[in-house]
């Protein structure tokens, strides 16, 4: 498609017809947010070519449910509301700078868009997120010189309790 001036629309009332047009390069890239874009873009692809990606980049399930709902907050697990009085108790006691947060997960970094979403919506704010990627948590831990660390699986909370006081909470149904 070639724009000559006066062709298109100044201003789209259809953000759909936008949208399509930023995917194919026609608006300028500032006119709309490239993520959303590629977002839009990945999930058309992924509802329409599936099997196509699912070989061509050696993706899977998980990844692709990801991808698909990272604009659904995930669910809120047992650590939900500590995390949220966590975060309340941090920015009542900003200036005194006392409490540093951190969300050390096994998630990789192509999930964790879902992961910072969700806590937006849930309006937690942490300092840092690190998604670990199959890495060992407890270094991580041992770099950040958490005092505490929590977690729902014995792998993670296990070799943590060697360089920080870790516990293990109970997630799934029959886990007490």
């Amino acid at each position: 498609m070639l724009d000559t001036p006066g062709v298109l629309w100044p201003k789209f009332e259809n953000e759909k017809v936008a949208m399509n047009l930023a995917i194919t390069g026609t608006i300028k890239d500032d006119i709309l947010e490239l993520t959303e874009v590629a977002y839009t873009l990945t999930k058309f692809m992924l509802e329409n070519y599936r099997n196509n990606l699912l070989q061509r980049y050696s993706l899977d399930e998980k990844q692709i449910n990801e991808i698909l709902n990272q604009d659904v907050a995930l669910k809120k697990g047992p650590m939900a509301s500590l995390l949220k009085s966590l975060s309340w108790l941090q920015n009542e006691t900003k200036d005194l700078n006392v409490l540093r947060t951190a969300i050390v997960t096994a998630r990789n970094k192509d999930t964790g868009v879902r992961v910072i979403k969700t806590l937006r919506a849930w309006n937690i704010v942490v300092d840092e997120v690190f998604f670990m990627q199959g890495a060992k948590k407890a270094d991580v831990l041992a770099c950040f010189g958490a005092n505490i660390f929590f977690d729902d699986q014995d792998v993670h909370a296990l070799p943590a309790s060697d360089v920080v006081p870790s516990a293990r909470v109970p997630y799934r149904e029959g886990e007490m």
